[in-house]
């Protein structure tokens, strides 16, 4: 579990590393006199304090579904950014699309790939949510935080009905 653990953390790292840092990890531990209590809660703990380390931004095909806007929106005070995406577009070629399941997934941090386990907690949402039509970026090399995207794929801005003229007139 914790090679995995170093592994997601550093995706770019030899497995060799990976192991010597799993080692180092293991041997400050047993100097400090700690111990990895790898119980349900404490793994429960450790997965949700990484899971705080990685950002994802979520883009919809549907700009004009009025629960979208409900939910996203600020019941329509809000606005909707329209962008151009494609597999080749830079920052938002990287989206994946969700997928839309009647069960939960259930995840094996032991016997699953890396991008199994990505897929299943990431990209993968409960059928009902399925109207969003939902895709996701996912960054875990930066984590969570503001991003500039290339202002050339912005290609509209819509409006909220409850939008505010002088909020309009600021947003253009």
């Amino acid at each position: 579990i914790i090679k995995r653990v170093i592994k997601r953390r550093n995706p770019y790292m030899t497995d060799h590393d990976v192991a010597a840092n799993a080692v180092s990890e293991l041997l400050s531990a047993h100097k400090a006199n700690r111990t990895f209590n790898w119980g349900r809660e404490s793994i429960r703990d450790y997965f949700d304090s990484e899971f705080e380390k990685i950002g994802m931004y979520c883009l919809s095909k549907r700009p004009d579904n009025i629960l979208m806007w409900s939910h996203y929106a600020n019941y329509h005070y809000g606005y909707c950014l329209q962008f151009e995406g494609s597999n080749y577009t830079p920052f938002f070629g990287e989206a994946q699309p969700v997928k839309y399941k009647k069960d939960y997934p259930v995840v094996d941090c032991v016997n699953m790939a890396n991008e199994e386990q990505v897929d299943l907690v990431f990209l993968t949402k409960y059928r009902d949510w399925a109207y969003e039509r939902e895709f996701r970026i996912i960054n875990i090399r930066q984590g969570p935080g503001l991003r500039e995207y290339p202002s050339h794929l912005l290609k509209g801005v819509i409006f909220g009905l409850r939008m505010p003229n002088k909020e309009k007139e600021q947003i253009t």
